[in-house]
């Protein structure tokens, strides 16, 4: 009898422990941040996630990344982080690749001006007492690597003007740089970035491709009918045709010439193949007779001063 008492004391405890014990309502789990910006050589990174309240038992979490940095090549990560019972923050582990190569993602010089590729880091699942914030800006986390490695100018390409009296005068034009690919065509590459009166410049970096290029030389707006205009090349790695490092191309617009509005199809005037760090041909500029474009070889470039001039 003593025995059987004894036991159901034992069982009366056990099931009043377990229903002491109840299960709180769920964490709610966001990134500590929105994005973070490391270096390519900085080695371990360390992403934060936060609960709302301590954790009631360990949670979980796995990630879904994508982005222009690639697994094994770039960084490695087990896209899994764990957020121990009582704590309120936890880290997902990314060990980035420090490697010798130029890589960067073009999205992400255009919008930043950051030579660099990216992760994009969103909840993917989350095993435990926790659920994704509601606000979707506060569950995804996007990670920028810059790039280390030392940028090459390849060439530079400088247009200037004289508007008949030995200055610029009121005469504006734009220089623009499009890739000529065999399939697609021209794809617009970048619009010049002023640096003076009367002068635009246009670098190519390493590692631009291999291919054919085209330069439109728009006449934006002006009053002179005799506008001589010159684009001058300069190498600075690698060769020109004959191997000498310079030459420049003279050609001379008229009020004919005039391109003023913004989307107006630009007309490419003049083309040039690089190959590695040489640049193995140039061609002469072509006049066209109206406009500052034509029929042959055409290309829309954005609205003036959308780019930066550099090209990669």
């Amino acid at each position: 009898m003593k025995k059987l008492s004894l036991v159901l004391i034992i069982i009366l405890f056990l099931v009043s422990s377990c229903k002491e014990e109840e299960v709180p309502p769920p964490a709610t789990l966001t990134f500590a941040s929105k994005a973070t910006v490391v270096a390519e050589n900085d080695g371990l990174v360390l992403i934060t996630l936060n609960l709302d309240k301590a954790a009631y038992r360990d949670i979980v979490v796995d990630f879904t990344i994508t982005g222009s940095a690639q697994l094994d090549v770039d960084y490695e990560t087990t896209a899994s982080a764990t957020i121990r019972e009582g704590a309120t923050t936890g880290d997902l582990s990314i060990t980035l690749i420090d490697d010798s190569d130029f890589e960067f993602d073009r999205d992400l010089i255009d919008l930043a001006g950051i030579l660099g590729k990216t992760l994009e880091i969103s909840l993917a699942r989350i095993t435990g007492n926790a659920l994704p914030s509601e606000n979707t800006d506060e569950i995804s986390h996007l990670l920028v690597i810059k790039e280390n490695e030392e940028v090459e100018k390849s060439l530079s390409i400088d247009l200037s003007w004289d508007s008949g009296d030995g200055t610029p005068g009121d005469v504006d034009m734009d220089l623009a740089l499009f890739f000529i690919d065999p399939d697609d065509g021209p794809i617009f590459l970048a619009a010049s970035a002023s640096v003076g009166i009367g002068f635009e410049k246009i670098t190519i970096g390493t590692p631009a491709p291999n291919g054919m290029y085209g330069l439109a030389f728009r006449y934006y707006e002006g009053m002179s009918d005799n506008v001589t205009f010159t684009a001058k090349f300069i190498s600075q790695k690698g060769t020109l045709p004959g191997g000498v490092t310079e030459a420049s191309y003279v050609g001379v617009y008229s009020q004919a010439n005039i391109n003023g509005e913004e989307n107006n199809p630009v007309h490419i005037v003049q083309t040039f193949e690089k190959q590695e760090s040489d640049y193995i041909t140039i061609s002469d500029i072509s006049i066209p007779a109206s406009g500052s474009r034509g029929k042959w070889m055409q290309g829309n470039a954005p609205a003036r001063g959308l780019s930066s001039g550099v090209v990669f």
